[in-house]
């Protein structure tokens, strides 16, 4: 039904057909939002700290240096008491002031799976926020197609003013011939002259609004635009068909659970390094030796935090609370959806069927406006008749294109809102 509409009214409304190659589309608007909107630029450096976020944890796998120092003084120091004297044999004594400067190599062997889930769940959450990011561009693209469509109204209803107003001075010229004759009154004369002035004031108001319009769609879309610039109405080849990311949000926060799932389980599992120490200290190893002397080690360490098993209960169920809140977010988020497109094409279906209607009393109103013109001209009818019949024609002919516009603007909004 929604393309049917494109194609039943897009090529219809005259300016399309012949401006169409030098005008900007909507989707030229929508490609040109996503190029110079701040949030598209927002959406790259999301990418880039994901980029970043990767190599920071990819250093967890790397060799780690530590250098400690210490001195100390202590009062007391490990005595060997020898009941018996022997000569020339003093026993060896630990000094009580000690100082000590090692460095340390440590190097990963076995996280758990600790920076590889850690890399996982910064991935999703990376994602997460840039598809967030990229959601609220998206919805922006509503606030485009709507100032594209408001624009394109105006501007339709600027031409139907016009030609009320080449209808109404066709008409001052004419009775300004059967007053120059003593047919009709002056009043009939200003009459005209007031029914024009105030359809001037309609094209200024309609001009105020129209520049207004093309101003903010200028800015959102990050290009300098006016009232010249011409514009095109939507048809079924440009619908934009871009899925909408708030369903692939979703699945990455999803993914966001489920990584910092498997990162609490890792917490269960052991963890081993190895590591290297070297320096030099006073007293060295040898504690009873009181010169500096070099100091060196090397070993394996194994750290197992058994309290895990029992501790993580309440973080197994939080995550399980947020999967639950996120699942009930998505269904919320899919059928309000679902009614705001429902209702769009309701719309669109509506101003539809008013095009049958409208067009019929457009020619009947545009019939009576002939007679009336031709009854005022000779006399049948007052300037005040004459004047309710146009304004009753202009009324039918700005709703008959109005409805056209709306048509395809309610059909463009249901896709819009579906995400094709």
């Amino acid at each position: 039904m929604i393309l049917r509409i494109f194609t039943m009214f897009a090529m219809t409304l005259f300016w399309t057909s012949s401006w169409s190659q030098d005008s900007l589309s909507l989707s030229q608007c929508f490609q040109l939002l996503e190029t110079n909107h701040p949030l598209a630029r927002q959406v790259n450096l999301t990418a880039n700290m994901s980029d970043v976020r990767q190599q920071q944890l990819t250093r967890n796998y790397w060799p780690k240096l530590e250098v400690q120092g210490q001195a100390t003084w202590q009062n007391e120091v490990t005595r060997i008491d020898i009941p018996i004297t022997i000569p020339g044999f003093e026993t060896p004594t630990a000094p009580q002031d000690q100082y000590r400067m090692i460095g340390e190599v440590t190097q990963t062997i076995f996280d758990g799976g600790t920076t590889r889930h850690l890399k996982s769940a910064a991935r999703a959450e990376h994602l997460a926020a840039q598809l967030q990011t990229a959601g609220d561009l998206y919805r922006l693209r509503f606030q485009v197609h709507q100032l594209y469509f408001g624009i394109l109204m105006l501007r339709q209803q600027r031409q139907v003013l016009e030609r009320v107003q080449d209808e109404l001075q066709r008409k001052e010229k004419q009775v300004s011939d059967l007053y120059a004759g003593g047919l009709v009154q002056r009043k009939d004369m200003d009459l005209l002259a007031v029914e024009q002035i105030r359809h001037r004031q309609t094209l200024d108001q309609n001009h105020i609004q129209e520049t207004t319009l093309v101003e903010n769609l200028g800015e959102l879309i990050g290009k300098n635009l006016n009232t010249d610039d011409l514009f095109s109405l939507p048809n079924g080849t440009e619908t934009g068909q871009v899925p909408r990311t708030e369903w692939a949000a979703f699945s990455a926060q999803r993914n966001v659970l489920e990584a910092q799932k498997k990162l609490i389980a890792t917490q269960r599992l052991p963890k081993l390094n190895a590591f290297v120490q070297g320096g030099i200290g006073q007293p060295g190893y040898n504690l009873f030796d009181p010169d500096p002397a070099p100091m060196f080690l090397a070993g394996a360490r194994l750290r197992w935090n058994l309290g895990a098993f029992y501790l993580d209960a309440p973080d197994r169920e939080l995550i399980h609370l947020q999967e639950e809140i996120l699942r009930q977010k998505e269904e919320g988020f899919g059928q309000g959806l679902s009614l705001q497109v429902r209702q769009a094409m309701r719309q669109a279906q509506t101003y539809e069927r008013f095009l049958v209607t409208d067009e019929e009393m457009l020619k009947k109103r545009t019939r009576i406006k002939e007679i009336a013109a031709i009854q005022l001209t000779e006399g049948i009818i007052t300037t005040p008749d004459y004047l309710r019949e146009v304004d009753a024609w202009y009324q039918a002919e700005l709703q008959y294109e109005l409805h056209r516009i709306q048509a395809i603007q309610y059909a463009f909004e249901a896709l819009l809102l579906a995400g094709k």
